[in-house]
């Protein structure tokens, strides 16, 4: 795959409450082993990552304290073939 031509774009992901201890990602440009810890702004009782990525389709899910979830307020997959459920992002760059 050519990666020339791509552009980035600032996303925000977000995962609404306060009663969690710790929220991470997992998946979207980082992979499936690997996790990234959202901040918690406590004016908009939201845990929030912005990230820049490539313009493309990516699939992530949610770690909110060790447990592996969806967030139902965001795009989510059809069951994959081991029957999992991710949210996805699909970026695109505009003028």
């Amino acid at each position: 795959m050519k990666l020339t031509g791509l552009r980035k774009k600032v996303v925000t992901l977000t995962w609404k409450g306060h009663a969690s201890s710790l929220v991470e990602i997992s998946g979207l440009d980082i992979g499936w082993g690997q996790k990234m810890p959202l901040k918690y702004e406590e004016e908009q009782n939201l845990w929030i990552l912005k990230r820049e990525l490539l313009e493309g389709r990516y699939e992530y899910k949610y770690i909110v304290d060790g447990e592996w979830l969806v967030n139902e307020d965001e795009p989510i997959t059809a069951p994959n073939k081991d029957g999992h459920i991710n949210n996805f992002i699909k970026v695109r760059y505009r003028i």
